[in-house]
């Protein structure tokens, strides 16, 4: 299953990459349904999809507001065609007059459809596959069972949220945060009223006993103890959310879950009691739950007594940059040109064989302090932030030339 991980900008990107996602979601300036967050301009997601796609990542964007008709006309268009033509790897889309347009205007570029399309069957998934979908998001009200019914009839990819925060709302077609303070969660804005405290009334306006202040907030989601019966159920991609998260919590539930994907044996599967830990401590509102999987509605998936974002500080993730592995072979003979050629290992995804480079004019002989090979190799490994590696470097001519 890929690893779906959240980024709101480059460096959480990259930093949810080197903790094993496969795939990353992120926003533009416009049509996001996190407006609040960082979010990243044109030239920032142009180098994102550079940088994922060195690796063997992919880089989807969320177009995921419902749009107004100038905002269709004169401004979807002149977003999403540099993306495009640059090889953005998909769009998620709630408005299916954005999904139309899309397929109208680009008709390579994969769409997965949102959570926000409440996808709850086998017939509305049939139609958005028949309408062009690459993917489907599904509805996160669905059980584990009702995925695998619709993956059986349905021959598409499925994508489900295993870890984050739930909507008390039908997986997010919230219209509470419009009504009570004009922000409205469809257009990018809410104001997670349903976090707030309540009081709960009766028809008589007398007030209830409730178990909690909170009577609106779900616990966060963890199916950490779900993906192999996720797996069975044929879900192909299972997302984190997290967008408007720190780095550490984004990276933190990434390193877990990607250890744990790829644990083989079921019969062995276990979860450690401290990559709980790491999980609780990374954010929880008041622990977690993994309905909607196996029940509907119940009060043990709600937070009641606490609807804050809990998390600790103890353990930050140790992050490494990802690398690729290259060798080179560099010519410094007097007389001739400098030659530099750059080789990428076979097990290097979508990364040309070799890169080369030519000086113009030859080098000349070395009269008193010849260039020795330590010297070229220690310049040569000076790779800065670039994403790659020198593992082996083959040097013809050293001690020749200055």
């Amino acid at each position: 299953m890929e690893l779906l991980a959240p980024a709101k900008n480059l460096t959480s990107a990259k930093a949810v990459f080197s903790c094993g996602a496969d795939a990353v979601y992120f926003g533009g300036k416009k049509f996001g349904a996190r407006a609040y967050a960082d979010n990243f301009d044109e030239n920032e997601i142009l180098s994102l999809i550079d940088y994922a796609h060195i690796f063997g990542k992919r880089a989807y964007m969320t177009v995921n507001t419902l749009l107004k008709d100038a905002e269709l006309e004169r401004m979807l268009y002149q977003t999403i065609e540099p993306l495009y033509r640059h090889g953005l790897d998909a769009v998620l889309v709630q408005d299916f007059g954005v999904f139309s347009f899309l397929r109208q205007h680009f008709p390579e570029l994969p769409i997965h459809t949102s959570t926000q399309m409440n996808v709850t069957s086998r017939h509305g998934a049939a139609l958005l596959k028949n309408a062009g979908a690459s993917r489907i998001v599904l509805a996160r009200e669905l059980s584990i069972a009702e995925m695998a019914a619709i993956h059986e009839a349905v021959d598409v990819e499925f994508e489900v949220f295993v870890h984050g925060a739930l909507c008390v709302c039908y997986s997010g077609q919230c219209l509470m945060s419009s009504m009570i303070g004009g922000r409205s969660g469809n257009r990018g804005a809410c104001g997670q009223a349903c976090r707030l405290a309540y009081e709960v009334k009766d028809a008589k306006e007398k007030t209830v006993k409730a178990p909690g202040a909170y009577p609106l907030s779900p616990k966060d989601l963890c199916g950490i103890d779900d993906l192999y019966a996720l797996k069975k159920a044929g879900v192909a991609s299972l997302k984190i959310e997290g967008r408007m998260k720190s780095l550490s919590y984004a990276a933190t539930v990434t390193e877990v879950y990607r250890e744990y994907i790829d644990r083989s044996d079921e019969a062995q599967y276990f979860v450690e009691e401290k990559d709980r830990r790491r999980l609780l401590d990374a954010g929880n509102r008041n622990g977690f739950t993994n309905a909607y999987y196996y029940r509907r509605n119940d009060t043990a998936m709600m937070a009641y007594t606490n609807s804050a974002h809990k998390r600790s500080a103890e353990e930050e993730p140790q992050l490494t940059p990802l690398k690729l592995p290259v060798s080179a072979k560099v010519s410094v003979l007097a007389g001739a040109p400098l030659s530099v050629s750059f080789y990428a290992a076979e097990s290097v995804p979508n990364v040309a064989n070799v890169g080369e480079s030519h000086g113009a004019t030859p080098l000349a002989a070395a009269r008193t302090k010849p260039t020795s090979e330590a010297d070229i190799i220690s310049k040569l490994q000076k790779t800065g932030d670039y994403p790659f590696v020198l593992t082996e470097v083959t040097v013809d001519g050293a001690d020749t030339s200055f």
